[in-house]
């Protein structure tokens, strides 16, 4: 049995990070390998998530607030993470692999590559990356050497963005595939099975999912959709600023929050993970784009699957959000030619 080390951001506060860890553990199980994550918290990811900030009066103040709230987000995640089996940094493996999520975005790390996530001093065999995502491609440009030099010493290159790809392929000498997140590779079926003995909601409900906390138009967009269509809401924003109409669930720990979207009527989000668990259980759901430049991820998947009329760009497109239900048959078959691709680049990757 292959021992596999994954490298990737498994202890963010994150609801998307947690669920690509462990969907790609569970994947990689499934095949038949003894797999676990590398234990490992990158400081600038870690200190995103202290409780305290000092850096004005206004977030001293602001930190004790939410304090109570963040220890409880903080213990739900942790409750979580007993799900995931973990293995030191120094492990010796048969194959490492890094990705998915956002782990060659210097945006997130301070401005730096970090080398870790490219599994330089990873003792392994076979390194691999799996749906790896630089969330700005401009990055690329940028840090052009850097990641020629770091990406070429990969045995298989995988990505989960089309021009992440195409860029990368101006200057790397290998071979680069894109792959679905991890969390696609797990069947809406199997993703119920994890959340079957969850509370549900009685009456019909809006599922807000807005990263970074919600904008004032995106607030007056939610109420206003909600009033329009007569329903309640369940936000999992930190900012409460729409708690007046929604039920705050900030502090749910991650497969909470699978369950309450798996049983919402619409979603309304600006998380990438947002999108691709609305997809995997078929929901109606709308995308509002957070900022132009972090359109690439979406575009690449919602455009592989034919959903592109589900992005909310402008406050003009608020009045088209509707309850009628999107036909998955066409994009049903294209997810499941493209979990089939990726599990195949996967199987042959790691040399099933």
């Amino acid at each position: 049995m292959k021992k596999i080390g994954v490298m990737t951001f498994s202890k963010s506060l994150n609801y998307g990070a947690f669920l690509q860890a462990y969907a790609l553990q569970m994947v990689l199980k499934n095949l038949g390998t003894e797999a676990s994550l590398i234990d490992y918290e990158n400081p600038v990811d870690k200190k995103r998530y202290n409780f305290f900030s000092f850096k004005t009066p206004r977030s001293t103040i602001a930190s004790f607030i939410f304090l109570p709230i963040m220890m409880r987000r903080k213990r739900s995640f942790r409750r979580a993470t007993k799900r995931l089996r973990y293995t030191p940094i120094n492990t010796k493996y048969d194959i490492a692999i890094t990705g998915s999520d956002q782990v060659w975005n210097p945006e997130l790390l301070g401005g730096k590559l970090d080398k870790l996530f490219f599994l330089e001093g990873i003792d392994a065999e076979k390194k691999i990356s799996y749906a790896s995502s630089i969330g700005n491609e401009e990055m690329i440009e940028e840090k052009n050497d850097e990641y020629r030099q770091l990406i070429n010493k990969l045995d298989a290159i995988s990505v989960r963005e089309i021009s992440a790809s195409k860029k990368l392929s101006k200057i790397i000498d290998k071979p680069i595939f894109i792959t679905a997140d991890p969390v696609f590779l797990i069947k809406k079926e199997e993703w119920s099975e994890a959340i079957e003995n969850k509370k549900k909601n009685a009456k019909p409900y809006v599922f807000s999912y807005f990263v970074g906390g919600i904008k004032k138009y995106e607030a007056e967009s939610l109420a206003k959709v909600c009033e329009r269509l007569k329903m309640d809401c369940v936000s999992y924003s930190k900012n409460p600023i729409e708690k007046h109409i929604c039920k705050y669930a900030f502090t749910d720990g991650p497969l909470d929050f699978l369950a309450r979207l798996h049983d919402s009527k619409l979603v309304l989000t600006s998380s990438f993970h947002g999108i691709v668990l609305s997809i995997i259980f078929q929901k109606n759901f709308y995308y509002f784009l957070p900022r132009a430049d972090k359109r690439s991820r979406v575009d690449s998947i919602l455009k592989k699957l034919g959903l592109t009329d589900r992005i909310i760009e402008t406050e003009d497109d608020i009045d088209k959000i509707n309850l009628i239900d999107i036909d998955y048959t066409e994009p049903q078959k294209k997810l499941d030619e493209f979990r089939k691709e990726s599990l195949d680049w996967l199987k042959k990757a790691i040399g099933d």
